[in-house]
């Protein structure tokens, strides 16, 4: 079945798109080469890249490989202003109210991670920022709140969300945004969990409200 040059053209970038999420800047350029034969052969296009060089829309397949070869390879000049990947930011507050509180002898660790990764460990927090995992569409975290020198309580909280990867720009390449789309936690310490704003991008805003008793 003949392919029409835009849906060719479309396909081939999402091999690309695919070849940058997996490899990200800093190799050769034959690594890339490479990969992205490999993604162009898995998604049955190879084919369709050896005969266009034979008609007469061979002009277009420099623009695609061009293009493709800033995506993969390409940091330009290293004047990319967004963060790596989005982040949700979450900050405590006294229940009810808008005083943010700062916790003290807190550790949060991930549920699930290798080696049940630790994010803050015994320390004071007012702000958190809770990463999210690209490949998965939920992620639980352990908030340990210290009782006295050798007791603690843990709350769980979990966060549901959708990943959207995006292409940034050539100096930034790809990335990914996140939509919340709900929280749950257990109540042993934690009042209540508030989604203050659901979309999780390069943008330093509070996405959830996280409330604590006032005594």
């Amino acid at each position: 079945m003949e392919m029409d040059i835009n849906s060719l053209v479309k396909k081939v970038m999402d091999c690309g798109f695919r070849v940058h999420l997996a490899l990200t800047p800093g190799y050769l350029e034959e690594v890339y080469k490479k990969a992205m034969m490999i993604e162009l052969a898995d998604a049955g296009l190879f084919s369709y890249v050896l005969k266009i060089k034979q008609t007469r829309l061979m002009s277009l397949c420099p623009f695609v490989l061009i293009f493709c070869s800033l995506w993969l390879t390409g940091c330009g000049d290293g004047s990319c202003n967004d963060n790596a990947s989005a982040v949700p930011l979450a900050r405590f507050y006294y229940s009810q109210g808008t005083t943010q509180v700062t916790v003290s002898d807190l550790t949060v660790s991930a549920i699930g991670a290798p080696g049940d990764t630790v994010l803050v460990d015994d320390d004071d927090v007012t702000d958190l920022h809770l990463p999210l995992r690209v490949g998965a569409t939920s992620v639980q975290w352990c908030l340990s709140f210290a009782v006295n020198d050798t007791t603690s309580v843990t709350d769980t909280v979990t966060i549901a969300y959708r990943p959207k990867e995006y292409f940034a720009s050539v100096e930034c390449g790809a990335m990914y945004h996140f939509d919340i789309t709900g929280v749950t936690h257990t109540d042993k310490v934690i009042d209540s969990v508030v989604v203050a704003q659901p979309q999780v991008t390069n943008v330093d805003q509070v996405n959830l409200r996280i409330y604590l008793p006032n005594n």
